[in-house]
């Protein structure tokens, strides 16, 4: 649910920038299961990147943000690699059911 809650966000902002890398920082940054549904969702033309810095939360969620367009240079950022085929497609449509079924909702 967090991954598919979280794609839908990023799609929603993305606009222009949707093949922008998304960068993840926090304390499910650390989550594999998150990263790997997360970067399934997203697909291959949209990197994730997860922060491996120590420091994590509001501080460095701003200072990333403030060097948006240098894809956060000088920040400990390692990508997240999709997970095996069979597994990110299923992802990928249990997602994509998911926001049609909860779409008709509102």
């Amino acid at each position: 649910y967090c991954a598919g809650m979280s794609a839908l966000l990023v799609d929603d902002l993305g606009g222009e920038h949707s093949r922008q890398p998304v960068i993840l920082e926090g304390p499910l940054a650390r989550s594999q299961a998150y990263c790997l549904a997360l970067a399934a969702i997203l697909g291959p033309s949209r990197p994730l990147l997860r922060s491996t810095d120590a420091l994590e939360g509001t501080a460095r969620g701003a200072w990333l943000l403030g060097r948006w367009d240098q894809q956060g240079q000088g920040a400990a950022l390692d990508p997240v690699p999709a997970p095996e085929p069979e597994l990110a497609e299923a992802l990928r449509a249990h997602a994509e059911t998911w926001r049609r079924r909860t779409s008709t909702i509102a």
